[in-house]
């Protein structure tokens, strides 16, 4: 017991001199209350979100790249909400996106091209899905990106909403009786 005591003051010392930290510090600061509005935020997480569905993975980061000047978004959040697609959850959401299509365009999809990419994926195998394969997966997962952006703005915004009100220098008192 004497040790899992020390291992623990161990880490809670390390935790908090790594909160401590002034860099690590601004950067968790900046993420969680950017100096942003709640609606660049909510619209950051929105648009990570859509990305993270839509953009195939591995182009996703490139995304968020080139549409952050045109568009003002946090990148850190945006980025963040892109993890939604991961090795873990891409091939279910293809799935999904694949079965939308195919109910969106009443048109099949090449299964056994998905066999193989499963077997082996990778760009090439996901070319050989062709361009009907394709136009069913595209049309799938912007069906499923577009209502999941929406929903993800109007809860990111109401969060943000909050945590604003939350931390606001002398609204302790005003918050308490809410």
């Amino acid at each position: 017991m004497q040790v899992n005591r020390q291992d623990k003051n161990i880490l809670e010392r390390w935790m908090l001199k790594l909160k401590g930290h002034p860099k690590i510090q601004e950067a968790l600061n900046h993420i969680i209350h950017p100096d942003q509005s709640p609606r660049v935020s909510a619209l950051s997480i929105a648009t990570g979100v859509f990305i993270g569905i839509f953009i195939p993975v591995g182009m996703q980061l490139m995304t968020v790249i080139l549409i952050s000047p045109l568009k003002k978004i946090n990148v850190v959040l945006t980025t963040l909400a892109t993890l939604l697609s991961n090795p873990f959850t891409v091939l279910p959401l293809y799935w999904l996106g694949i079965t939308v299509g195919e109910w969106t365009l009443k048109r099949n999809f090449p299964w056994h091209t998905y066999d193989t990419f499963m077997d082996h994926p990778s760009f090439q195998q996901f070319l050989s899905f062709g361009e009907q394969g394709i136009l069913i997966l595209m049309t799938g997962l912007l069906v499923i990106a577009i209502p999941s952006a929406l929903i993800t703005y109007f809860i990111s915004w109401r969060v943000a909403v909050s945590l604003r009100r939350r931390h606001q220098p002398g609204d302790e008192v005003s918050s308490q009786g809410n």
